[in-house]
């Protein structure tokens, strides 16, 4: 349902999504804490597998980390987080280390990626429905089996748990358009994007077609428009790269990316928001200015993120249709001080603010909790089974739901 105010025309339904680091950890991707443990780690593989461009920069940015020790003497700082580490960096104007750590992140991505193991859902899907089931789907689950249940017969598909989240993003298990939700992401991974192309759903960053090139291997659209997603990458994308004299290029995937430096902007205290990631933050404005909920996955409200701060508010400042901020976090009440220094405490006693401490996997397979985001589980075609439990499926005329009792 849409409404008019003034001139503009809201709808009264729309989910923004503002996925942080959290939002990877099923897929083995690092958070901030560990990062660089994970770039150590990389460091053997990438000489393994002859990539000189990204085992020179993580050389790089560890010799930085060896000759940084002494910043600790005296000052409060930790240089194995690499927000600090790379905030120190960026404070150094002699120090020409953008392009290492640009590097740097993509190629211990890139190892996370490869070596990490998503965890995985068994998705039910009703034969003959109108689930999409594509090609490169099929070709991406690990097995298929039938499972017999349903007058058409239905098969039941083992698959990474991000095809499951990309279909709740998309708003495809509540049977509803991708245009009625928003992706405002801080991660450079492609986890979503590779979800979104292997299940057919179509997606764009927001990003339009002045002064961008799209890569015959792009999977997105330019520009967003009816059941098309929006993913918001506020921070650049290990797809994305551009040179000095070349204007931002969007490829498929990392291994497009010439050299493997992608455009992305590292983790410091100065994160520079102009150009390309301008537009981007623009357009995030603007979506939360039309949120009726928005939904916090995975972020930690650090003090380092105080743009996130400014964010939210130039967004929701003339919001009129805001219902709920949900934060989702296994660490989310300890984190209430943080979470309360951006968001006003008035919110929490207006019960505006919801704290889940919870996983997204645990989030996302309680039909109550769907529920509470306006995203309960009600397409006829699907249902989705946690391969560490059984779950007992009821079906009524919405479609599939779990058993309460069961």
């Amino acid at each position: 349902m849409e409404v008019v105010i003034g001139k503009r025309t809201r709808k009264n339904d729309r989910n923004v999504y503002v996925l942080g680091a959290g939002f990877s950890v099923d897929a083995g991707l690092p958070t901030v804490a560990n990062f660089l443990n994970h770039m150590r780690d990389a460091a053997d593989w990438l000489t393994e597998t002859h990539n000189e461009n990204g085992m020179r920069a993580v050389a790089k940015v560890l010799e930085f980390r060896h000759s940084a020790a002494a910043a600790g003497y005296r000052i409060n700082i930790d240089l194995d987080n690499v927000e600090d580490l790379f905030s120190l960096a960026s404070a150094l104007p002699a120090q020409q280390l953008r392009r290492a750590m640009q590097t740097a992140i993509g190629a211990t991505l890139h190892y996370s990626e490869v070596h990490g193991v998503p965890r995985e859902v068994r998705m039910r899907i009703l034969r003959g429905a109108s689930w999409p089931v594509t090609t490169e789907w099929l070709a991406r689950v690990s097995r298929i089996s039938s499972s017999g249940q349903g007058e058409e017969g239905s098969d039941d598909v083992f698959c990474s748990i991000y095809d499951y989240y990309a279909a709740i993003l998309a708003g495809r298990t509540s049977d509803l358009r991708a245009d009625d939700n928003v992706v405002l992401t801080f991660n450079y991974d492609l986890l979503l994007e590779d979800s979104l192309a292997t299940l057919g759903i179509p997606f764009t960053y927001g990003l339009g077609s002045d002064a961008v090139v799209y890569d015959e291997s792009a999977r997105c659209r330019p520009t967003g428009g009816t059941d098309i997603l929006t993913v918001l990458k506020l921070h650049g994308s290990l797809n994305w790269y551009q040179g000095e004299r070349t204007p931002l290029t969007v490829c498929g995937s990392f291994n497009e990316v010439p050299d493997r430096t992608p455009y992305v902007v590292p983790p410091t205290w100065d994160k520079d928001v102009a150009g390309i990631t301008q537009r981007t933050w623009s357009a995030a404005v603007e979506a939360l200015r039309q949120a009726t909920r928005v939904i916090i996955i995975g972020f930690s409200f650090r003090v380092i993120d105080a743009h996130f701060k400014y964010l939210l508010a130039a967004g929701l400042m003339n919001n009129s249709a805001l219902r709920k901020i949900v934060v989702i976090d296994p660490q989310a009440s300890k984190l209430a001080n943080q979470i309360r220094s951006v968001i006003r405490r008035d919110q929490f006693k207006y019960g505006i603010v919801d704290l889940h401490d919870r996983r997204l996997h645990e989030f996302a397979m309680t039909p109550d909790d769907l529920e509470g985001i306006g995203r309960p589980l009600r397409h006829g075609a699907m249902a989705v089974i946690e391969l560490e439990r059984e779950v007992r499926l009821l079906r009524d005329d919405t479609g599939f739901y779990v058993d309460p009792k069961y």
